[in-house]
């Protein structure tokens, strides 16, 4: 086990996620690092804490429920809580054909009344709406193209040649 800097290449052969049971391959990986990944460090808390009650939040911005058994949980015993609030709305559980679109765009608003059910083709034809990108810092729109960046730092120079 040959650990040199903290920039270089670094693989503890050996060391197993204590979460999944698979190989922890990250190049930042110390003798002390118990998961493979942030999921597997959310699922074991979640299922440890007792004040977590067996709630995740995936990195796309869903909410998961631990549920093993469930018909609709993943290999894990996750179960997505829209997928679970639609099923219990219609009274069955629902397919991998069914997806359950969220009306106002906001991925943990899993209101009922917020949840649309819609066959994958059709939700995959709905158009994308590309959500303007905040800086979380001053909480203006950062621009998404190199066009709109480049037009934005002109007007800012231009501002600054006046001033």
């Amino acid at each position: 086990m040959t650990v040199r800097g903290p920039h270089q290449e670094a693989m503890l052969p050996g060391i197993l996620c204590a979460e999944c049971g698979g190989e922890i391959t990250s190049r930042w990986a110390t003798a002390k690092t118990r998961f493979c990944s942030k999921a597997c460090a959310n699922r074991n808390t979640a299922r440890n804490r007792a004040t977590t009650t067996g709630r995740i939040r995936t990195a796309k911005g869903y909410i998961m429920l631990r549920m093993p058994g469930h018909p609709m949980a993943d290999r894990e015993g996750y179960v997505m809580e829209h997928r679970l609030v639609m099923a219990k709305k219609i009274g069955r559980v629902l397919t991998a054909q069914d997806v359950v679109h969220h009306d106002n765009g906001v991925k943990d608003d899993n209101r009922p009344e917020n949840l649309i059910l819609l066959p994958k083709a059709q939700h995959d034809s709905l158009p994308k709406t590309a959500r303007p990108i905040v800086c979380p810092w001053c909480g203006h729109d950062v621009p998404r193209t190199a066009k709109e960046r480049s037009r934005v730092a002109d007007a800012v120079r231009r501002g600054l040649e006046q001033a």
